[in-house]
C-alpha cells in the first residue's frame, strides 16, 4: 500500500506545540518537518484511504470527510495560538516528502513573507444573506 504525507499547514520552524505521535482518524501519528526556517504539519496517510482508487472517496463518504475536515481544522486552530500560519486544504497529500520539499524550496520566499504578515493576526469571516 502506497503512503503518502498529510498536510495540515505550515508555520515558523521554533513556535509550534507539539504534535508527535497525535493520530488523527484515519492518519498516521503527527510529525513536524522542516525545510529552513518553515515547519510541516504533517501526517502519514495510506494513498488509498486518502483519495481512494478512483480520486471519489470523500463523496462516498461524507461523514468521515466532515470528521477530517473538523481534526483538521482543529490542529491548524491550535498552530494558529502560537504562531502565524498557512493552513493548506483539506485532504492535502504529498506522495513523499521530496515531494512537498520541492514546493517548499520554490516558494520558500512568497510563504515565509506571508508567514511573517500572518504572525499576531487573526482570521475572521463573515457571512451575510441577502433576501
Amino acid at each position: 500500500m502506497s503512503r503518502g504525507l498529510y498536510l495540515f499547514c505550515l508555520a515558523r520552524s521554533g513556535l509550534l506545540p507539539s504534535f508527535e505521535g497525535r493520530v488523527i482518524d484515519g492518519l498516521g501519528p503527527m510529525t513536524l518537518r522542516s525545510y529552513r526556517d518553515i515547519a510541516a504539519v504533517l501526517s502519514e496517510v495510506s494513498l488509498e484511504d486518502a483519495i481512494g482508487t478512483d480520486g471519489e472517496t470523500g463523496l462516498r463518504e461524507p461523514v468521515r470527510t466532515w470528521r477530517r475536515a473538523l481534526r483538521h481544522e482543529e490542529v491548524v486552530e491550535k498552530v494558529m495560538c502560537s504562531c502565524g500560519v498557512l493552513p493548506a486544504r483539506l485532504d492535502t497529500v504529498f506522495s513523499s516528502w521530496e515531494s512537498l520539499e520541492r514546493v517548499l524550496r520554490a516558494h520558500h520566499e512568497i510563504i515565509s513573507r506571508f508567514l511573517d504578515r500572518a504572525a499576531g493576526r487573526d482570521e475572521w469571516a463573515v457571512k451575510a444573506f441577502l433576501d
